[in-house]
């Protein structure tokens, strides 16, 4: 038996480091990003964003960070899903990304949203293809979710709906059908909101380190107990919420505890899991710290 915390150290120790000041030097052409939703974060390393600020491309650390600058020079890393190229078609209100079908008819079908709300998504089965989504209503007067497929043209790239009417980009489409509601069987009124990304870790350098001080979670209410440990809610830093499982001391040997940790990292890059955050130690017992759900 062993601290998980011992564990960790050794093996954090031989790695570097990356502090936002060894970052890569900003190329001399960054490219303008603008924010999709807020970020907030106590992170030293981590820089807050509030939905529509524009922001500069300094360097893509992984597939889930960014490091960026914000107009007043200040610099930091900021989750990839919470930000897209301005003047891009994914920085537009109505488009969802790739989600899937399934997904799309839920937030079509939100009972707030009026006939005509819409969203674009990228097809799940055709990466090259796109979907429109729109909110109707059928003979009962009950609201449905109808689905349009969007074809890209392999010689000239342009984008369509039927091979009448083709547009260099998928604003320029979205445009044209909300000027033209005789187009489609119903009017294009407001775009669906689209879910915010879960947050990809608690900060960018916690992810790649993996290690929590014990100082910066802060147990509110137990949850649920068992036989191997306890289920906690908390927060990280006041900022974000999580789910604690304290493992009882004794319940699990440290190296059984870490395979299980990298197992369930692994696994929570799926978006229909729960992400892990990190692990951790406190005394004698072992943690580790996944997003929490209301």
């Amino acid at each position: 038996m062993g601290n998980v915390e011992d564990v960790l150290h050794r093996r954090n120790r031989s790695a570097t480091t990356t502090e936002v000041s060894q970052c890569p030097h900003e190329p001399s052409k960054g490219r303008e990003l603008v924010a999709l939703f807020s970020f907030d974060s106590s992170s030293p390393g981590d820089l807050v964003i509030k939905k529509n600020d524009i922001l500069i491309l300094i360097a893509e650390k992984n597939s889930d960070w960014l490091f960026v600058k914000n107009r007043k020079g200040q610099k930091g890393y900021v989750p990839k899903a919470f930000v897209a190229l301005r003047e891009s078609d994914n920085c537009e209100s109505w488009y969802a990304g790739p989600i899937s079908r399934q997904k799309a008819n839920r937030l079509i079908l939100s009972s707030l949203l009026p006939r005509g709300a819409f969203l674009v998504r990228q097809r799940e089965e055709n990466p090259n293809e796109f979907a429109l989504t729109v909110r109707d209503i059928n003979e009962s007067n009950e609201p449905v979710a109808k689905h349009y497929l969007i074809k890209r043209d392999t010689t000239t790239e342009e984008f369509f709906i039927v091979d009448s009417n083709k547009f260099h980009s998928l604003r320029e489409l979205i445009r044209f059908y909300r000027s033209n509601p005789s187009a489609l069987r119903c009017k294009l009124t407001i775009p669906a909101p689209r879910d915010e990304p879960m947050r990809p870790g608690l900060s960018y350098d916690i992810e790649k380190n993996w290690e929590i001080p014990k100082t910066q979670i802060k147990l509110k209410m137990k949850l649920d107990d068992g036989c191997f440990g306890d289920v906690w809610y908390g927060k990280w830093r006041g900022v974000c919420e999580v789910a604690v499982k304290m493992m009882k001391p004794g319940s699990m040997d440290v190296k059984d505890f870490l395979a299980s940790v990298s197992l369930m990292r692994d696994a929570s890059k799926n978006e229909t899991l729960l992400s892990l955050f990190s692990s951790l130690s406190l005394g004698r017992s072992n943690f580790f710290c996944v997003s929490h759900v209301s």
